[in-house]
């Protein structure tokens, strides 16, 4: 549920989690990419249904712990399921799409800003989109 997600990420569950996408065991790898899925998705929802949130806030806390870059390592990985996984993740998630929270955040007028956040730098704003009718 989200609840026991934010209880795990409370519990710098994150970093972790990121680690272990280094060992050698391709399930190990599988279930933690699962995890920051689970975890990526809560924070998608709760970008999505909470206004004053400006991205993701999850992505952000991978992108600390170094999970972005071993996920996109994570690419060319052998297993077909862990490279697929990965490429999901970084599609879904940190693509630079337009629509994607790591990328762009609400304001009060409607629109749509691109902006993007490194480590606990202020997010950047980049351009102004206008919101679609």
């Amino acid at each position: 549920s989200l609840e026991q997600i934010k209880y795990l990420v409370n519990q710098q569950c994150i970093k972790p989690l990121c680690d272990l996408l280094n060992v050698n065991d391709g399930k190990i790898i599988h279930v933690a990419l699962d995890g920051l899925d689970n975890i990526l998705r809560a924070g998608q929802e709760e970008f999505q249904s909470d206004a004053n949130l400006t991205s993701n806030p999850y992505c952000i806390l991978i992108e600390e712990g170094d999970g972005l870059e071993k996920i996109e390592y994570l690419q060319n990985h052998e297993n077909q399921e862990i490279y697929k996984k990965a490429f999901d993740i970084v599609e879904k998630y940190f693509s630079g799409d337009e629509t994607d929270a790591a990328w762009t955040h609400k304001s009060p007028d409607n629109s749509t800003h691109l902006t993007r956040t490194f480590n606990s730098l202020p997010a950047v704003s980049l351009s102004k989109i206008p919101k679609l009718p």
